[in-house]
């Protein structure tokens, strides 16, 4: 398993002082092996996420937190629960909106990685939601959309 991108900042660390961090190497399944230029297009729209999310009071704890099934794009805190972010980025109309992308599949990943992530931590007891950001570029503007607490579909949201 490996964590990536854990962060100390934003006074972070009062709240979760538990937080461990490490630096193992992935496990990397089939469906992980993404074109470059996929993942970079990704990673871009992680990090407008991550600056909307920092300029909207967010703390960010995590980012890309990777486990062999899939990976949390954002962990972040604000006003002491912690959000899990998917973030879509689509550069192109062609096969629908971001938001369209967060398939049932998708979220079932998410919400499975986010418990993983709160019992490695050691942080079950804490309040969490999932929240959801997506961002389509037109031309040379983006579009961001922010949907907080999502439904994950028969599972838990505290």
């Amino acid at each position: 398993m490996r964590e990536s991108g854990i962060r100390g900042k934003s006074g972070l660390s009062n709240l979760f002082p538990m937080i461990k961090k490490e630096n193992t190497p992935a496990q990397k399944s089939p469906v992980a092996q993404n074109s470059e230029h996929t993942r970079s297009i990704g990673r871009r729209g992680e990090e407008i996420a991550v600056s909307y999310l920092e300029r909207s009071g967010y703390g960010i704890i995590a980012t890309n937190w990777q486990i062999w099934w899939g990976e949390i794009d954002i962990v972040a805190e604000r006003e002491h629960t912690v959000v899990f972010v998917e973030v879509k980025f689509r550069q192109k109309r062609l096969g629908g909106s971001a938001l369209e992308s967060l398939s049932q599949k998708k979220r079932l990943h998410l919400q499975r990685s986010a418990e993983l992530f709160l019992l490695r931590q050691g942080i079950q007891s804490f309040p969490y939601r999932y929240d959801f950001i997506a961002i389509d570029q037109y031309e040379r503007k983006y579009r961001l959309s922010h949907f907080k607490n999502i439904e994950m579909g028969g599972g838990r949201s505290r």
